[in-house]
């Protein structure tokens, strides 16, 4: 990554800062908020907002999957995609499971040594490992990868009870061989799987990763997952699911694109139901890093208190959810993760990320021109 640029001081825009917009300058130096002057850059109409926070990204799906497309590319693509909508940290979803294409072990692996060798990109991105629930025989494997790449976030996901009451939608050979090993998997769910998740749980709490599920139908589930650590509940699918959760105070996290579909058709539970009964903790883009920003700015209508609260759900939250205290917020010596919004418009027009310019465009971004002219900047 390029250093980051020279001292800089933000100034007329205003700034979210300790749940309210102010009207003050923000200086940044060295990649992180700053106190003192530097080159003044000229932001009077605009929102001076915390780098936005992804905790759960499909968009290796919708670009094809990792072992489908050139990975250096396409976590490139990824990357600046994010920049673009505001987004500094993101989380990628891989799956590992018995698919033998996108989620298979060996493409897992690839995608998390790329990730983890990345040196070109402008974002903070790391993995989410979704691994299949029964998958009891690749715990080796399964932590040994965690702990070579440093994977921070696992979410178990149950591909198989869904295949067993054929109510699944996998290719037709992988069906007849799940199908062929339908009494193995039974058993494994009744008599392996607390000892496996027991041991993957402590493995995961000794390595500093938070876990959790992905998907949870009920009640049962989640109160089991929850029993054995992992405490994330990622896009439950029912109302009873999220309410567990909840109650346990656990943290849910539901996918943002909902906030902006005029209905949806799908038969679960729809986010802003979450966020109405008080069950969602924190939002993820579920592959569409433009509808974090969009939303919150929806579900504030105009109220600059409901804009705080509601650009929390993208930035505080996931980043307290994930342990990570130096982002999510604007505050001294914390990393320069922002969001830079035209006020007006609502649209991202600069987004600096650990204090280097990720994305620049429109009128602010001759406005960092004016300012320094002589900038090296990574932004294209």
């Amino acid at each position: 990554m390029s250093a980051p640029f020279p001292p800089l001081q933000l100034q007329g825009a205003r700034v979210l800062r300790e749940g309210r917009l102010v009207s003050e300058a923000i200086s940044l130096n060295a990649g992180q908020i700053a106190e003192g002057a530097g080159a003044p850059v000229d932001l009077s109409g605009y929102l001076v907002l915390p780098g936005i926070v992804d905790l759960g990204s499909a968009a290796l799906a919708r670009h094809g999957g990792a072992g489908s497309f050139n990975p250096a590319l396409t976590l490139r693509a990824l990357d600046r995609e994010a920049a673009a909508a505001g987004v500094t940290t993101t989380w990628v979803a891989q799956a590992w499971s018995w698919d033998d294409t996108v989620a298979a072990p060996a493409v897992a692996r690839a995608m998390a040594e790329r990730i983890a060798n990345a040196d070109d990109l402008l974002t903070d991105i790391r993995m989410e490992l979704r691994l299949e629930l029964h998958m009891v025989e690749a715990a080796e494997d399964v932590l040994e990868t965690v702990r070579r790449y440093a994977i921070d976030k696992v979410v178990f996901y149950d591909a198989v009870t869904p295949i067993i009451d054929g109510r699944g939608a996998l290719r037709p050979e992988t069906r007849r061989d799940l199908y062929a090993q339908a009494s193995m998997l039974r058993e494994t769910v009744s008599r392996l799987l607390p000892r496996h998740l027991c041991r993957m749980a402590e493995a995961f709490e000794t390595l500093g990763v938070v876990f959790g599920s992905y998907g949870d139908t009920d009640a049962e589930s989640r109160e089991r997952f929850s029993m054995f650590g992992a405490r994330l509940a990622a896009t439950p699918l029912t109302r009873k699911a999220a309410a567990s959760a909840g109650g346990m105070g656990d943290p849910v996290t539901m996918p943002a694109p909902d906030i902006l579909r005029k209905g949806s058709a799908a038969p679960r539970l729809d986010t802003g139901t979450a966020l109405r009964d008080g069950f969602c903790t924190a939002l993820v883009s579920d592959g569409y890093p433009f509808a974090l920003a969009a939303a919150a700015f929806a579900l504030a209508d105009h109220s600059a208190t409901a804009l705080a609260e509601a650009w929390s759900l993208i930035s505080e939250a996931p980043a307290r959810i994930m342990g990570l205290s130096d982002r999510g917020r604007i505050a001294k010596e914390l990393r320069a993760d922002l969001a830079i919004v035209n006020a007006r418009t609502q649209a991202v027009e600069a987004t600096i990320a650990n204090g280097q310019i990720a994305h620049l465009s429109g009128e602010v971004g001759r406005r960092f021109l004016q300012a320094m002219p002589g900038l090296s900047m990574a932004a294209e």
